[in-house]
């Protein structure tokens, strides 16, 4: 990673790196977003990376709740010069204790750990409605 780059844009970097990889599906782009990924059933705590096709390319995070997926992707192609932001979006339910739309580091990181992506909000809400963890640190 070079030192040109944001946090924030390492961060993601780093775990879409370490993400497992599933297939990008087109219906998932709703006009400039990728809101339909919301969509995409995954259990809790799973979490997987995708990137838009052609000259798109812009990478996602996928991660499964009992409360629906959360999806985080780029907000701009990385083909196209312009500034690394970072969106979000869940459903109505993760969007009450969750930003939606564009994060940073600190709002990322409450999603997903960039060191250890088994450690994302999925993981982190499946803790705490089992009682083995107060809160959301």
């Amino acid at each position: 990673m070079t030192a040109n780059k944001s946090f924030v844009q390492q961060s993601f970097e780093r775990a879409f790196e370490s993400a497992e990889k599933i297939a990008y599906n087109p219906e998932w782009k709703q006009g400039d977003y990728f809101n339909g990924a919301c969509h995409q059933q995954l259990a809790a705590g799973q979490i997987f990376g995708a990137a838009a096709e052609g000259d798109d390319a812009r990478r996602m995070l996928l991660i499964g709740t009992r409360c629906g997926t959360m999806v985080v992707f780029e907000r701009y192609s990385p083909n196209l010069n312009q500034p690394f932001v970072l969106v979000s979006n869940g459903s109505a339910a993760l969007r009450f204790i969750l930003e939606s739309g564009s994060i940073d580091d600190a709002g990322f990181n409450r999603i997903v750990n960039p060191y250890n992506v088994a450690d994302n909000i999925g993981s982190r809400l499946e803790r705490v409605f089992s009682g083995k963890e107060s809160g959301i640190n």
